[in-house]
């Protein structure tokens, strides 16, 4: 009297098909939220791919020489003007944009593994031999080739590092500009990231409009040290340079901490300098352009990627420890650096180039005259 086993198994069946059909709101949000997130993403992803192509194309027809704009390397978002809006091909967090029926004489990529290889996977191959470009990458704290930044795995394990380097040897490769440079390379040059603040290019043009000589001895002799400290690694030499600031630079460095927004470059305008200690990848910036925006002087840590400020009134250190800085050698580098402030000529000089057109100029410049 063991009843019907098909119909036994009927039920089993159903109850199986039932359980998963009828399932309480919660436990449906919960397994369909991933989905529906993805989504999401992917419809914003495309959403911001069609706008950065929209920007990027009334840019180079209305401004096609990036005139007026400080330099961004970075892809805030898909309107705030970068040089990749200025590329003929760009492959960015939204994705590719460009025309692959024509050759690119600049290409941006952004610098993560994911987009780098995709670029020498793809995209790379559809330039045709006869073609020269101009490679640019940033966008990331991740530096290249060899990628120190703490937080992220190094380029040498995954062969990344090899496959760049023998990028070099391309002769469609005419030059390479690159966002946080970590060794330094024939063919590479380094580039800073620039103002990437949303209101870095409001800064830039009424800083310009101004054209007002600044008079850094005016200002006490002292040092602003304003960063963001968080845990890991790679902040270590924030955290030394604070209590560096705080115990054997007292007299002569003034640690703010958590400064509003709106208060900061107000801020900056009071100082004739300001500590630029890195955290993420190897630029001194964005703190460093918007020092020299305000006036002050950044004093940086020299690496591969601060060649790039070669041409910029900056205070360059060896490394970050209690003899970096006193106040004698704060005076001399005022002595030095002051006038690159105070006479008109010269500040115009180093506001051009701060700009997004010297350093597309630079760039054009490799192809040579149209």
């Amino acid at each position: 009297m063991g009843g019907d086993p098909a119909r036994t198994e009927d039920l089993g069946l159903w109850r199986r098909i039932y359980g998963k059909v009828h399932r309480s709101p919660r436990t449906l949000r919960t397994l369909l939220e991933p989905k529906i997130q993805r989504r999401a993403q992917a419809i914003e992803k495309h959403i911001n791919r069609r706008k950065f192509s929209a920007t990027g194309s009334s840019l180079r027809r209305q401004n096609p020489n990036a005139e007026g704009l400080v330099l961004n390397t970075r892809m805030v978002t898909a309107t705030i003007p970068s040089l990749a809006h200025w590329a003929d091909w760009s492959l960015t967090k939204y994705g590719f944009s460009g025309h692959r029926g024509r050759p690119p004489k600049l290409m941006y990529v952004k610098a993560i593994p994911e987009c780098l290889t995709l670029f020498l996977d793809h995209y790379l191959p559809l330039i045709p031999a006869s073609a020269r470009f101009v490679l640019l990458t940033g966008d990331a704290d991740t530096t290249l080739p060899q990628q120190v930044d703490q937080r992220f795995p190094d380029y040498i394990v995954s062969g990344l590092q090899e496959r760049l380097l023998n990028l070099l040897d391309d002769p469609r490769l005419l030059h390479w500009y690159a966002e946080n440079l970590d060794t330094p390379l024939a063919g590479v040059t380094p580039i800073p990231l620039g103002c990437i603040n949303s209101d870095g290019h409001t800064h830039y043009q009424r800083t310009i409009a101004e054209a007002a000589p600044i008079d850094l001895r005016a200002r006490p002799l002292k040092v602003l040290c304003a960063h963001y400290v968080r845990e890991g690694p790679q902040w270590e030499n924030r955290k030394k340079v604070s209590q560096l600031a705080k115990e054997n630079w007292h007299d002569f460095v003034d640690v703010l901490e958590q400064i509003p927004y709106n208060a900061f470059f107000p801020t900056l305008k009071t100082y004739p300098f300001v500590l630029c200690v890195g955290g993420g990848g190897l630029d001194p910036s964005p703190k460093a352009f918007t020092a020299l925006l305000a006036g002050a002087i950044p004093i940086i840590e020299r690496n591969s990627t601060t060649a790039a400020y070669a041409d910029l009134p900056v205070a360059y250190i060896e490394s970050w420890d209690a003899r970096s800085l006193d106040p004698a050698r704060l005076q001399d580098w005022l002595e030095a650096l002051r006038p690159q402030f105070e006479d008109p000529v010269r500040r115009r000089r180093v506001l051009e180039a701060m700009s997004m057109a010297s350093w597309l100029r630079r760039i054009r410049a490799h192809h040579g005259a149209p």
